[in-house]
């Protein structure tokens, strides 16, 4: 289960992989033309895109010829939405858990979107920039699969959440106070994104699976 969940999370970050990929490519160098690049980016995104929709379409059937589980043969209930929100609202540790997920994830969504911001005036281009987030991503990818057939085996949700959580608290602190501060030093900057890629990215799947 554990493992399944990594792998279907692991197309968020493949995705962005992609897209620091094909921006580090069309806004390559400094005599660019920004608005020539940004159309040329955008068509090739579409193209990709709509490459994969098509080939999803041609083989993804309609429902599994065997049911995932005994429990996909029930039918299901209906349920008033407004009667089920009340539920849930009960239910505190779904409460809890949902609002520290939403802050992990929007945490993660976030930094990817600034990562630009911050580091450009630092003068990285947008190749290096590209670069440390590509490396940040393939390593936690990596990752986040091993860790997912590790938990499989062990089922240790909650020591690995903790553990994470702090890891992931350590790294921001080092981020926010050394590697902005020290931004001209690219290598350290590599290094850092190469640790927070093997920290931060198991911690969606885990949380996921601990749901």
């Amino acid at each position: 289960m554990s493992l399944a969940a990594s792998l279907i999370n692991m197309a968020v970050p493949i995705g962005s992989a992609i897209g620091f990929a094909t921006t580090a490519i069309w806004f390559n160098g400094e005599d660019i033309d920004h608005r020539e690049s940004l159309h040329g980016l955008i068509y090739v995104q579409n193209v990709i895109l709509t490459f994969l929709f098509v080939f999803l379409m041609l083989f993804l059937r309609e429902k599994p010829s065997q049911p995932p589980s005994a429990v996909a043969l029930e039918p299901v209930p209906k349920r008033d939405i407004c009667d089920a929100i009340s539920k849930l609202r009960g239910n505190s540790n779904y409460v809890v858990i949902l609002m520290i997920f939403s802050v992990i994830y929007g945490i993660y969504v976030s930094l990817g979107n600034l990562v630009s911001l911050l580091f450009t005036p630092f003068g990285l281009d947008s190749t290096q920039i590209a670069t440390m987030s590509i490396l940040m991503l393939a390593t936690g990818i990596f990752t986040t699969i091993i860790f997912g057939a590790w938990l499989d085996k062990t089922h240790k949700f909650k020591t690995s959440m903790i553990v994470l959580s702090a890891l992931s608290g350590v790294m921001i602190l080092i981020l926010c106070f050394y590697a902005i501060p020290n931004a001209e030093n690219y290598a350290m900057l590599l290094t850092i994104s190469f640790i927070s890629g093997l920290i931060l990215l198991p911690l969606i799947p885990t949380c996921v699976t601990l749901s």
